[in-house]
């Protein structure tokens, strides 16, 4: 019996593995993204995006772009008109907005203290607006917030008293540190106002040394109010052992005509932080603190007995003079940190010209107290302290 060869169809070749092109530049999601392929990558016909991640094909301009509305490791599958296909990896970092938690702080908490708080007061010369925010540091770890500010309008005299704190992150109870301070010292001032004729003493002083004899017991009584204040909290307070779990700054300012036409400003800084007298039309800056530095990065000098003696006291106070109000403001280091960054830029006119550029609509809004608390929520690599801000803004801005 014959037999006849063997035959059958050739088997079908496997299709050939993708070819794997270099990955492209890392992404941000959230932020505008453009990448162009290689020149020597031909451009495909199309190209598809696993998982689509916001991002397109441009074939008209031979790149990818677009924003990237999630994170993570993004596979494009290039088709070409000739059937043959490639593969390229692309990675999205997330947006670092995303990463940070806002979680409440405890109610029961010793002391507790709201996220955020602000304040709007109306006067005849002009406004005071003042707003604090807990920082993305203690929302991510659920504890309250450090700082803290008090402002006053004091009629009889026509002045603005202004006060910020700033708590130690490092301190225990540095929030009711900061509270007490500020409003210690804001009582202590109004008490003086109240008693003592202040404006026409200092309107009817001829040069400096009198201002100061005027100033130096106001300013001495209130920091020394303040210290006070933190001193009783320690009595009165078991939990509290000891005075620096209240360490905080303190920053001081007062604002009042002499006449129609002249403004004194005088201010005493203890920490670190801003105080400055701002005049827009003229972009003359005038500093009225100087911040307190030590040896390491981020370390300053707070509220304490060897800080709030009546020398030291006048040591640090500063006073202006000028005609016409002058915008008066006085921020955290949550706020003058991220905006000026060193000390130098602290002392430029024109850093203080682009903080009220980037203000004023806020501070001149009918609802300034809430525009300037939302503010405070702006974003700054790096910089995630609680933040302060009070300001007294003259009526014709």
């Amino acid at each position: 019996m014959p037999i006849f060869p063997h035959s059958s169809a050739p088997a079908e070749p496997a299709p050939a593995a993708p070819a794997k092109l270099p990955p492209l530049p890392n992404g941000r999601q959230g932020e505008a993204y453009a990448a162009a392929l290689p020149a020597d990558i031909p451009p495909p016909a199309a190209i598809e995006f696993d998982p689509p991640c916001g991002l397109n094909w441009d074939a008209e301009h031979a790149q990818i772009s677009g924003t990237p509305d999630r994170h993570g490791s993004i596979l494009l599958r290039h088709f070409y008109a000739d059937g043959s296909n490639a593969e390229q990896t692309l990675y999205i970092n997330p947006d670092p907005k995303s990463l940070w938690r806002n979680l409440p702080a405890p109610a029961d908490l010793p002391f507790y203290k709201s996220d955020s708080a602000r304040s709007l007061i109306a006067t005849p010369h002009g406004r005071i607006v003042a707003a604090r925010r807990r920082g993305r540091s203690h929302a991510h770890n659920g504890s309250c917030c450090d700082d803290d500010f008090a402002v006053l309008w004091h009629a009889g005299s026509q002045a603005a008293v202004l006060a910020v704190s700033d708590g130690a992150g490092s301190a225990a109870f540095s929030r009711y540190g900061s509270e007490i301070a500020v409003q210690a010292a804001v009582r202590s001032v109004e008490t003086a106002l109240q008693n003592d004729d202040i404006r026409t003493r200092l309107a009817q002083a001829t040069d400096e040394t009198q201002r100061r004899c005027v100033l130096e017991p106001l300013f001495a009584a209130a920091v020394a109010a303040a210290d006070a204040a933190q001193d009783k909290a320690v009595a009165e307070h078991e939990i509290i052992t000891e005075r620096r779990q209240l360490a905080a700054t303190l920053l001081l300012a007062l604002l009042l005509p002499l006449d129609d036409q002249r403004w004194l400003a005088a201010a005493c800084q203890i920490g670190d932080g801003a105080i400055a007298a701002w005049q827009p039309e003229s972009q003359s800056l005038t500093l009225l603190g100087a911040a307190d530095s030590g040896e390491y990065s981020g370390e300053t000098r707070f509220l304490a007995a060897d800080t709030a003696g009546a020398g030291e006291t006048a040591a640090r106070l500063r006073i202006f003079e000028s005609h016409g109000a002058p915008v008066l403001l006085l921020m955290s280091d949550g706020v003058s940190d991220p905006k000026f960054g060193t000390d130098a830029q602290l002392a430029q006119a024109e850093c203080w010209q682009a903080l009220w550029q980037e203000t004023a609509p806020l501070l001149t809004a009918p609802d300034a107290d809430a525009a300037l608390e939302e503010w405070l929520d702006f974003w700054s690599h790096g910089n995630h302290d609680d933040r302060t801000l009070a300001a007294f803004v003259p009526e014709n801005l």
